[in-house]
């Protein structure tokens, strides 16, 4: 399946010339991708492999020189892995593809970009040598590498032509994906994270296919797996599919108890409770929705604690607030009927305020300039 490259050709790299984190040479990258290469390795020993080149090569997300030499190694070692540790190395592909996507998109925040982003483009080239071989896993027979490999792939695809080698350009990819995903990869798939993961790459290749989207919203329509239902709607809201998304997103934070639960598998693409997923969608949505999406909000408000605050309580007060800051000269005669139900909704909820969390106070003040006292919420809200 893997590009056939040998342990000859990963002698015939000088690694020490090249670099890693914590401002290492390579020597050990190369010590740990001849262990993948080794038919021999234990799985105890190629696990231990993998947990090391995860945090030489991509660590934090960062793409170094060296990280872009270990592609071609690491996916003709997908030919022999042990099947306990495939997942692993399929999700440290995908890491590493995602950690290109964002460099190649965010060139401020690294002080030597021009270095970077030629490692990144070569690492680019080296993912899509081996493209179809990546494609094969898709039908893998273990269900945690069919939840990463739709990830990795629609990463490749996900990025603008530019990136792509000049073979791989104009040749209806993300439709071909696209169609592959609707008509036969999820049709016969019987694994609920799996069936997420297609959803998620239908999502992203509608940005270069847009009948994409018609394939989300016919299938919103027809499934009947709540899993499905709710990523499919998540992928619709990215696309500003509003009227679709709404009553799905919203059912689902009502009742975010239960949906929370659904997702107890990390997806590649995917983690910490749903709920977060669903406020951050929910508070994109144009401020017309408000009094549709508020009883859900008060869902979320109420199972929220002092340290998730700023993954649900702010970008909800964000939405609801619209930037505008609370005025205690002017009590609640100050506020909207929205405004005020959701600041009683957090009043009420003991584990949110007062506690000593720093930055929480320093969130509500920089959100809606109210401090994290109770006794200021109480006579505020007239309580």
């Amino acid at each position: 399946m893997g590009k056939h490259v040998s342990l000859q050709d990963l002698k015939q790299i000088d690694w020490s010339t090249l670099s890693q984190a914590y401002d290492a040479s390579a020597e050990d990258v190369a010590y740990n991708l001849e262990i993948l290469l080794t038919l021999s390795s234990g799985e105890e020993v190629f696990e231990q492999a993998l947990s090391e080149l995860y945090n030489s090569i991509s660590h934090q997300g960062i793409i170094y020189d060296s990280t872009t030499a270990a592609i071609p190694f690491l996916i003709a070692a997908l030919d022999h892995c042990p099947s306990s540790c495939k997942p692993t190395l399929v999700r440290l592909l995908g890491s590493i593809s995602q950690g290109m996507a964002y460099l190649a998109q965010h060139e401020d925040v690294y002080t030597h970009f021009d270095a970077q982003l030629a490692w990144v483009n070569e690492g680019i080239e080296a993912l899509w040598k081996g493209f179809d071989s990546l494609t094969f896993l898709l039908t893998d027979p273990i269900n945690e590498v069919r939840i990463q490999a739709p990830y990795l792939v629609t990463n490749l695809l996900g990025k603008s032509e530019d990136f792509r080698p000049v073979a791989y350009r104009n040749r209806s990819l993300d439709m071909a994906f696209a169609l592959r995903i609707s008509q036969e990869l999820l049709p016969t798939e019987p694994d609920s994270f799996v069936r997420c993961s297609f959803v998620y790459s239908l999502g992203h290749t509608a940005f270069n296919y847009p009948d994409s989207l018609k394939i989300l919203r016919q299938l919103l329509q027809q499934t009947g797996d709540a899993r499905v239902r709710i990523c499919t709607a998540l992928n619709l809201a990215m696309h500003q599919q509003y009227e679709d998304a709404l009553e799905p997103l919203t059912t689902a934070l009502q009742n975010c108890a239960v949906t929370d639960r659904l997702f107890f598998n990390e997806l590649p693409w995917f983690s910490g409770w749903l709920r977060f997923q669903l406020v951050y969608s929910l508070s994109s949505f144009p401020f017309v929705y408000l009094d549709q999406i508020l009883p859900a909000f008060l869902q979320s408000i109420k199972a929220a604690s002092a340290n998730t605050t700023e993954l649900e309580i702010i970008p909800i007060l964000r939405y609801v607030f619209q930037g505008r800051k609370v005025d205690l000269s002017k009590g609640l005669a100050g506020l909207s009927a929205s405004e005020r139900t959701i600041l009683r909704t957090i009043y009420a909820n003991s584990a949110i305020l007062g506690t000593p969390i720093v930055r929480v106070s320093l969130a509500l003040q920089n959100c809606i300039g109210l401090e994290d006292k109770k006794d200021v919420w109480k006579q505020l809200l007239g309580i």
